[in-house]
């Protein structure tokens, strides 16, 4: 697991971003005290799939997870693989449906119907990934600033959770110093499209003051992989 903080200059970055935004309605905050993680752990982190190996229909490793793209419903619409098994140009991407995907012949890997013949009914450009309330890349989410209430400087975000159904049910935060830095991740709702926050925006806001989190507690469960038993 990763371990980040923000300096005081990111502090002050962060600040200015949050300020500089146009402001949205707070969404209705879930009381932590009574929040249920115990289910966390029948999801699966996109960090413990990111960067693990791609086999190919005959089991051969063709490549890695390089993302997860996510769709406005907060759903897990398909993972972006990238390869150089099939041509000698470098690395190629290819867009995989979520429902292509299966559980792999090593552990933490997955299989993925691409082959050289197939390629380019997958192939993709990596950056040509926009549209309106629009498909979003998990690489874009992690390591941005997470701010509160008040637009303090809070952490920054380490890991996202999804549940069997594909459903971000989880935001993982490594706060800052002050907020019980290297204590371990903390768990959050996921406040996604609808309230206030939006691919892109550069920061996470959660609808939680200073105060309220006081005697908040680390996240102690185990996070697996989509397909890890």
């Amino acid at each position: 697991m990763k371990t980040a903080h923000l300096t005081p200059v990111l502090g002050v970055a962060l600040a200015v971003m949050v300020s500089g935004a146009k402001a949205a309605a707070p969404p209705e905050a879930v009381d932590l005290q009574a929040w249920d993680t115990t289910p966390l752990q029948s999801g699966w982190s996109a960090e413990a799939l990111l960067g693990h190996d791609v086999h190919g229909p005959a089991g051969d490793e063709i490549g890695e997870v390089e993302d997860i793209l996510v769709g406005p419903d907060n759903k897990v619409q398909a993972i972006i693989v990238e390869t150089e098994a099939f041509l000698d140009i470098g690395d190629v991407h290819a867009r995989v449906d979520w429902n292509q995907v299966t559980e792999g012949p090593e552990d933490g890997s997955v299989s993925v119907p691409l082959t050289k013949e197939t390629l380019e009914d997958f192939r993709m450009d990596y950056d040509d990934v926009w549209a309106g309330p629009r498909v979003w890349r998990v690489r874009e989410f992690i390591g941005d600033p997470v701010a509160l209430q008040e637009r303090d400087g809070y952490g920054v975000v380490d890991d996202v959770v999804f549940g069997r159904d594909g459903s971000i049910t989880a935001v993982m935060v490594n706060a800052d110093y002050g907020y019980g830095y290297d204590a371990g991740p903390y768990a959050y709702p996921f406040y996604g499209h609808g309230a206030g926050w939006n691919p892109g925006l550069g920061y996470y806001q959660l609808p939680y003051e200073r105060r309220t989190l006081t005697n908040y507690q680390p996240y102690d469960g185990n996070l697996t992989g989509p397909f890890d038993r």
